[in-house]
């Protein structure tokens, strides 16, 4: 079944080691508004490790005024690793 505009709920999850916390939204997090609609935070018994690296998000692309800033910008000097 596809998804309907505006209907249906979403939710995130942030697990930490002191607690846990379940939050309910009416919308998506890239909507130009949302509420949050409950919060429900609760303990775990499973110890919580750091996320690996491998699963972290890329470097965002520069936005567009950042591109032609750097344009103009002097070249930074870096120490050679050639020896």
């Amino acid at each position: 079944v596809p998804a309907v505009p505006d209907q249906g709920v979403w939710a995130t999850l942030f697990l930490t080691p002191p607690g846990s916390t379940l939050r309910i939204y009416d919308a998506a997090p890239d909507a130009p508004q949302r509420r949050c609609l409950a919060l429900h935070p609760f303990l775990i018994k499973e110890p919580v490790v750091p996320l690996s690296a491998s699963f972290s998000a890329p470097d965002p692309e520069p936005a567009w005024w950042q591109a032609i800033w750097n344009l103009f910008m002097p070249p930074r000097l870096t120490p050679s690793t050639m020896s």
